[in-house]
């Protein structure tokens, strides 16, 4: 299966707007991706959705996408590569669990 992980603009994206990011998570959803998700990023998420003013039910929502859907992973290295620093947890995830494809802010690039 292909695992993946991605930026949260593409939860909020999905979950306030639908479109093509709820494509994703529902192939997520029908097992036809692995979701890869560590602390930081669901806490990332989550504050995005509230600084989105997300309604208590969106919340609820993507917290319940993520637990039942995602897979829960502590990255084992540290990273300075990203170009915004604050994005490093994203490509840490991503080589500790060698992740098929990193979906980050309409780019994306495979790790190996």
């Amino acid at each position: 299966m292909i695992k993946i992980i991605l930026d949260t603009n593409v939860f909020v994206s999905a979950l306030l707007y639908g479109g093509m990011s709820h494509k994703i998570l529902k192939l997520i959803t029908d097992n036809m991706l692995q979701l890869l998700v560590s602390r930081e990023l669901f806490k990332e998420v989550m504050g995005k959705f509230k600084d989105h003013e997300a309604s208590e039910e969106q919340i609820e929502n993507v917290t319940e996408f993520l637990l039942k859907e995602g897979i829960f992973v502590v990255p084992t290295i540290k990273l300075t590569v990203s170009r915004d620093p604050e994005d490093n947890y994203l490509l840490e995830l991503a080589e500790t669990c060698k992740a098929d494809y990193n979906y980050q802010r309409q780019r994306s690039f495979g790790t190996a």
